[in-house]
């Protein structure tokens, strides 16, 4: 399920009058991935042993999108998200998108105001 962020559209509108609105685009994705990559790596279930997943939460740019969740050894994360047949879901990644969007959105939304000198 995509999870998308909405009601930038104000800002997003004045940043075509930048000569490049492309690159206050990118950093504002950017800013906003890497906060909800710091906040979903604190939400991940800690594990008794050396190498914590929570170390291992990435952010992949792809065609102007981020993509944020476990680097690809660390697939098994998608249990505990998820659930299994005698695992309840936990859905500690959900849980901390719907509570850290307002914030992202508003560090994201600061990040052009910076670029467009507001």
């Amino acid at each position: 399920m995509p999870l998308k962020f909405e009601g930038m559209d104000d800002l997003l509108s004045k940043l075509s009058q930048l000569e490049h609105p492309e690159f206050a685009k990118e950093r504002a994705l950017d800013v906003g991935a890497e906060h909800m990559r710091q906040k979903i790596a604190e939400s991940v279930p800690r594990g008794s042993g050396s190498d914590h997943a929570a170390d291992h939460i990435i952010v992949k740019k792809e065609n102007g999108t981020r993509e944020i969740g476990p680097d690809h050894g660390y697939w098994y994360l998608k249990f505990p998200e998820f659930g299994t047949s005698t695992q309840p879901a936990q859905g500690f990644m959900a849980k901390t998108f719907h509570a850290e969007i307002k914030t992202t959105q508003n560090k994201m939304a600061d990040s052009i105001r910076k670029d467009l000198g507001l």
